[in-house]
């Protein structure tokens, strides 16, 4: 039975459609489709027909009457439906009206799922509208741009933001935006740019830093935003907390609220008789006609202005001169200079010539005004002074400066901006819509992003390696419609011609050179695939340029410096001999922590010694475990040879988003055994239901990874076309020429190189491709576990073997089991495992010792599982003070161990024990504890004894009795069976 249930657009009260009699409904659920790389799937319904009847009609508000205007449904606005099948709920989502079909009355509907309708939501929504509260933005992210906030802010545990959004949600990074007054890039030396005490030197103010935002925090935003909240080991890490975003990158200077802003009159006229001398104006109204002193920077006392905080200030000033000449109708002239200055040098000035006789309104003066507006540098606590100074030929000549004329303003000085304000941070967010955004960083890390099924608002999004690494086996041999064609082929269809992965270009200096070197972005990943049956271009949707780091150089410029230890970025261009700014990207990076420049540089007139160290790489200094956020592994950076980033004259590249995030899943899809296997399979509503696309799936003994499910027939009983990849557990693709050939008694795996030597070291990047383990301190490749728990016996040789349609799992490449074959019962659908592998010890007493895989994995004994076998025990006496060089034994044990209670049936054989001199009383135990099956040794007093025990066991997997757990019964208890041979459940 078919129920579609929809929840009413205003009250969420729920309301159950009629369907059509037979009801076509067809579901296709996906995550990630191999041939649309670069794009995530929800589950979604083909269109399906919902008839005209009363209570649809109610539902749908009769659309279909186009002279109504009272209607209340929305078709613009998502309706949520939960479509169930036989009880069972198979999809939730967001159901969307297509068309309404007048002659054969029906409306066509489609649903689509949960996640779909994130991006949905997020429609053509800028960043910035993530911040909207009602009509207006947050300023709880805002901060007052002064000095203190910005060395503040190099400590991630403070929090400058104005609502205290969070420690470390918005730092103020040194970088150096071309802002300077001399136009040239940012300097540093004795005495002079940043190593010089009075900032106004060509130094580094506030005004000229731009804020970044921790990534986090904006996807928190856009997320919550949306109606959504979410789950997630990676966001909530370290490492991605650590990111930030760059703001402002469109935009040349901060805009900042009104602060230590003025607007002050002249009050009364000011006599000036002596010529050739500067004067101070007297200005000192700040209540007529308008002025205003909020925050007193101006003193009317002294007629100056106090910088508040130290920066860039831009002040106007107006003087209305009347100029009283000696001889009338002599047509003399004078100078008048006025200017700003602080201590006696002139900040900015203007002149104006005075002529005798020329104003209309007195035969022998001249009535003038002048005006300019200039920018002023201003350390917080000096004054800037408004002065007048004039020429004379003449003696006698004077000056009246005029102040306020009938309650008019006259001369004035008005500061029209001034540092220290608020900034306002969600202005400052690039153009960039959110879906673009969420989309980039999907791209970037590999997310998969899913819905909760009892939860439609919930979403967990984690790295595709992540997701993959969390799914369970599913065995899924029994679901074969083995009436309709299986087929295996080669993944050619699914591949690209070339993959390209890379950031977006940049006009900043750094990546303009880096375009022009490279012929390429920096940090892209490039390479053809040789696949003459591959088309097109695999490539992502960047949003973020590259970020690089520098260090500040001497006036000498690069690559001249005097500290090694202060990395700042450069987000200028070049201009001909000076530098500009330039509108770009934003960008990404890293703020790894405060850093000791061991020197002490100046911000504003303030000393400062440390530093938040921003860099591209995810640590300080680079090891082969460093995470980038450039794509590939290779392209050495800016300052790569720095001691901050990596100390080496022959820098190791970090890991590059390519190798970290994409490279084992392109595997499954270019590696030379990658295979797309399709199958038509018997899938159940709680199939449809709990289906994970990160399980491994299980069929016919071979393993794969389930790509998508295509048409579901909702009710019908009808099997499944599914899709799938072979899941081949490793990821040779792009990493090395070397193949595995060899699996050692010690855990090491030999690799045969292209000119035939071998070794055990093939390097990290090549070990991990084939899904081995890389011993960092021995430097060498060890085998691994297989997922089954069984860490035991050597591999065989790698081979090309496993043939997806065998009936036995084989070896495989990388498997380390010795013997592992699996058998699943026709009729009851149980799975029976038989597994060979070797636990070692080294018992230094009396006491139980934890008998280990040489690799430490552990023994799963799930609780619908079984195991039974027998184990061989070999031990040696190999020293201690009560103990005699090989003194030997060997003996055998049976046991018997229950999942399902966690209980262990253990004996000793009897007619098995050999022994060689006198080993005394030696014995084995065992427990099973949270579903691990641990064995246990126990030697004698003083004495070294050494272990080895092979284990023969068979795990009987109860499938069916986990999946008939709620069947109806007859009365002699047998399941009752419904369509198609089907349990029926209980519900």
């Amino acid at each position: 039975m078919i129920r579609l249930v929809a929840l009413s657009q205003d009250t969420q009260a729920q309301t159950t459609l009629d369907l059509e009699g037979a009801p076509a409904i067809s579901l296709n659920l996906a995550v990630a489709k191999p041939g649309e790389t670069m794009q995530r799937h929800a589950p979604y319904s083909q269109t399906f027909r919902l008839p005209f009847t009363d209570r649809n009609n109610k539902f749908f508000a009769h659309f279909y009457e186009v002279t109504l205007s009272d209607g209340d449904f929305d078709p613009t606005q998502k309706t949520e439906v939960l479509l169930f099948e036989d009880g069972v709920q198979v999809i939730r989502g967001a159901m969307q009206l297509r068309a309404v079909r007048l002659m054969a009355e029906v409306y066509e509907v489609n649903v689509l799922g949960d996640v779909a309708d994130l991006f949905a939501a997020m429609g053509s929504k800028l960043l910035e509208a993530a911040f909207l509260e009602g009509n207006t933005y947050s300023t709880a992210y805002n901060y007052n741009n002064t000095t203190a906030n910005v060395i503040n802010s190099q400590t991630l545990t403070n929090d400058i933001t104005s609502g205290l959004v969070g420690a470390g949600s918005i730092i103020v990074p040194f970088a150096d935006h071309g802002l300077t007054q001399n136009q040239q890039p940012l300097t540093a030396q004795n005495g002079y740019g940043l190593k010089n005490p009075d900032s106004s030197v060509n130094g580094l103010y506030a005004g000229m830093l731009k804020p970044s935002m921790r990534l986090r925090s904006l996807v928190d935003r856009i997320i919550t935003e949306a109606g959504f909240y979410y789950s997630s080991d990676f966001f909530a890490s370290t490492l991605f907390g650590s990111i930030y975003m760059t703001l402002g990158s469109e935009v040349e200077r901060l805009t900042t609220g009104d602060v230590n802003q003025c607007l002050v009159y002249q009050g009364s006229d000011q006599a000036v008789s002596t010529s050739q001398t500067w004067h101070n104006l007297q200005i000192d109204d700040s209540t007529t006609a308008g002025a205003y002193n909020t925050d007193n920077a101006f003193n009317t006392s002294s007629g100056v202005y106090i910088a508040q905080e130290s920066g860039v200030h831009r002040f106007y000033l107006r003087i209305q001169i009347v100029a009283d000449f000696a001889n009338e109708g002599s047509g003399d002239t004078l100078d008048v200079i006025g200017r700003i200055a602080v201590g006696n040098t002139s900040q900015g000035s203007a002149t104006i010539q005075m002529v005798e006789g020329s104003s209309p309104s007195a035969v022998s003066d001249d009535i003038r005004s002048l005006e300019f507006t200039a920018e002023v540098v201003l350390n917080a606590g000096e004054a800037a002074q408004p002065q007048v100074y004039f020429h004379n030929n003449t003696s006698g000549d004077s000056l009246t400066i005029k102040g306020l004329v009938l309650g008019l303003p006259t001369t004035r000085l008005q500061c029209l901006h001034a540092p220290g304000g608020e900034v306002d941070v969600p202005k400052l967010l690039p153009r960039i819509k959110q879906k673009e955004f969420m989309s980039d960083l999907c791209q970037r890390f590999n997310l998969v992003i899913e819905a909760d099924p009892q939860n439609p608002t919930r979403l967990y999004i984690e790295p595709y390696n992540d997701w993959m690494g969390a799914g369970v086996d599913a065995y899924w041999t029994e679901k074969l419609d083995l009436d309709k064609e299986r087929t295996l082929s080669p993944t050619s269809s699914l591949k690209s011609t070339r993959i390209t992965l890379a950031d977006k270009e940049s006009g900043d200096v750094g990546n303009e050179y880096m375009s022009s070197v490279l012929n390429r972005n920096f940090g892209a990943y490039d390479q053809d695939i040789e696949d003459e049956f591959a088309s097109g271009t695999l490539k992502n949707s960047p949003v973020f340029a590259p970020f690089f780091v520098y260090p500040v150089p001497t006036l000498l410029g690069d690559p001249h410096t005097i500290n090694g230890l202060f990395l700042i970025h450069r987000a200028y261009q070049k201009d001909g001999q000076s530098v500009k700014f330039v509108s770009q990207p934003p960008k990404l990076f890293f703020a790894t922590g405060a850093q000791d420049i061991q020197d002490t540089y100046y911000l504003g007139g303030t000393a400062f010694s440390s530093f938040l160290f921003c860099t591209p790489f995810s640590e300080s200094p680079v090891d082969g475990n460093t995470q980038s956020l450039y794509w590939n592994s290779q392209d050495i950076p800016f300052s790569g040879e720095n001691a901050l980033l990596n100390g080496d004259p022959n820098p190791v590249p970090a890991l590059g988003l390519h190798r970290s995030y994409w490279s084992s899943y392109l595997a499954d899809i270019y590696d030379a055994d990658a295979r797309v296997f399709e199958a038509h399979l018997h899938l159940t509503p709680s199939d449809i239901r709990n289906v994970r696309f990160n399980d491994r799936f299980h069929i016919l003994g071979a393993a794969y990874k389930l790509t998508e499910i295509s048409g579901y027939e909702i009710g019908t009983g009808e099997s499944t076309l599914c899709k799938f990849l072979r899941d081949i557990d490793r990821s040779s693709f792009g990493a090395c020429s070397s193949l595995p050939t060899q699996s050692n008694s010690n855990g090491t795996v030999t690799f045969t190189n292209a000119d035939g030597s071998t070794t055990t070291n093939p390097g990290q990047q090549c070990c991990e491709s084939f899904g081995y383990t890389y011993d960092g301190q021995n430097n060498t490749c060890r085998w691994n576990n297989n997922g089954h728990g069984n860490p035991g016996a050597v591999p065989d040789s790698p081979t090309d073997a496993q043939d997806p349609l065998t009936n036995t799992s084989g070896p495989g490449p990388v498997s380390p089991v010795g013997t592992h074959t699996t058998t699943t019962a026709e009729g009851s659908g149980s799975v029976t495992i038989t597994d060979k592998f070797n636990l070692t010890a080294e018992s230094t007493g009396s006491s139980a010792t934890d008998a280990t895989a040489p690799v430490g994995t552990t023994i799963r004994l799930d609780e619908n599982t079984i195991g039974s076998g027998i184990v061989k025990v070999s031990s040696t006496t190999v020293g201690g003070s009560s103990g005699t060089a090989f003194t030997s034994k060997f003996e055998t044990w049976r046991f018997l161990a229950n999942g399902r209670d966690a209980s262990v049936s253990f004996s000793k054989t009897s007619g098995t024990t050999l022994t060689s001199g006198s080993p005394g009383t030696r014995s084995l135990s065992a427990t099973l504890t949270g579903g691990v099956l641990t064995f246990q040794v126990t030697g004698g007093t003083n004495k070294i004894i050494n272990w080895n025990l092979q284990v023969d066991m068979v795990r009987l997997y109860a499938t069916n009795e986990v999946e008939f757990r709620d069947a109806l019964l007859t009365e002699a208890g047998a399941r009752i069976a419904g369509v198609n041979d089907r349990v029926i459940l209980q519900e």
